[in-house]
């Protein structure tokens, strides 16, 4: 993975603290625009990977992913802002949603269903994220039309049409840290990646990021925001496009200050992917994950509460 030279890194990093926040969305690759590309569960050295655990999350057309960490929950993105009218499609069923706790500390969302999961994933508690290969899933976006900087040189790609599209692409994690309050892993869109180099885009949001511990796959991360996301040929909005760029230089891109303009340069300066780190939140994902009985209390008050409001109807 080519990394950021340092002093841009900080400098796009730090600006994630303050930026035009743009939730990420569906994953696109370096190496190929084809819209059936890492659509099926991967095989042989990504095998079990973290595809198996992942469930479509959905109200009306809106369609994201979430990825089941107990018998009963499982976990999302909270600036989704799922609620109890969304269901949630996982080993062939469908569940409501009964019951949502969000994270204080993070971007994480804890979700509950009334039914019970026959697998679910287990969690990354270590702390040696930085340097490891990663799996990333999401659902949205295809790969739209190509990006070139003023220098006239490939840049990227622009966000194109929302399939709705499940896919996994594989990344390195190049940090992790702290912005706008949420613990992250960051990722960078690397044009020597290899063929299924990922960069999130727009539908991503949700899904999960997996590493390899001891041999078991686990979830290190929920898909959270890229940076930057919004670029131009000029310092204007007029015309600005998101996209997925494995070189922002010779661009402008929007901050929460406004524009910004990045030199072409050597090497080049690759946008980023953020997920919300799992490692850091692990005791209160453990301390709000319910028992069992917990969830049949909760599904049997609800059952009640519905028998109870009819009898009093009628």
């Amino acid at each position: 993975m080519t990394c950021m030279p340092p002093t841009l890194q900080r400098i796009l990093t730090l600006a994630v603290a303050s930026l035009l926040y743009l939730p990420a969305q569906a994953v696109t690759f370096y190496s190929t625009g084809d819209p059936a590309f890492n659509t099926t569960a991967p095989t042989g050295a990504y095998l079990d990977s973290g595809w198996q655990w992942e469930g479509l999350l959905e109200r009306g057309g809106s369609k994201f992913l979430g990825t089941a960490i107990g018998p009963h929950c499982f976990i999302t993105a909270k600036h989704l802002a799922v609620n109890t009218s969304w269901t949630f499609s996982y080993e062939g069923q469908t569940f409501a949603v009964a019951a949502v706790t969000n994270d204080p500390g993070s971007d994480l969302a804890v979700c509950y269903v009334s039914g019970t999961f026959a697998d679910y994933a287990p969690l990354y508690t270590g702390s040696a994220e930085a340097g490891q290969t990663c799996v990333v899933l999401g659902r949205g976006t295809d790969r739209g039309a190509a990006v070139t900087n003023l220098d006239l040189q490939l840049a990227g790609w622009k966000w194109g049409a929302v399939s709705s599209t499940e896919r996994w692409g594989l990344n390195v994690i190049e940090e992790t840290g702290v912005a706008d309050g949420n613990p992250y892993l960051a990722a960078n869109f690397d044009a020597a990646g290899g063929a299924s180099e990922g960069m999130l885009t727009g539908g991503d949001s949700g899904g999960g990021l997996f590493l390899e511990d001891g041999g078991t796959w686990k979830l290190a991360g929920i898909n959270w925001t890229v940076f930057p996301n919004l670029f131009n040929t000029t310092a204007s909005d007029v015309g600005s496009f998101n996209a997925a760029l494995f070189d922002c230089g010779g661009l402008y891109y929007k901050g929460s200050s406004g524009w910004h303009y990045l030199p072409n340069s050597a090497p080049d300066i690759p946008e980023s992917f953020y997920a919300t780190r799992i490692s850091t939140q692990a005791d209160w994902i453990a301390s709000v994950i319910p028992e069992p009985s917990g969830v049949f209390i909760m599904g049997l008050c609800a059952l009640l509460a519905g028998r109870s409001f009819r009898r009093w109807r009628s």
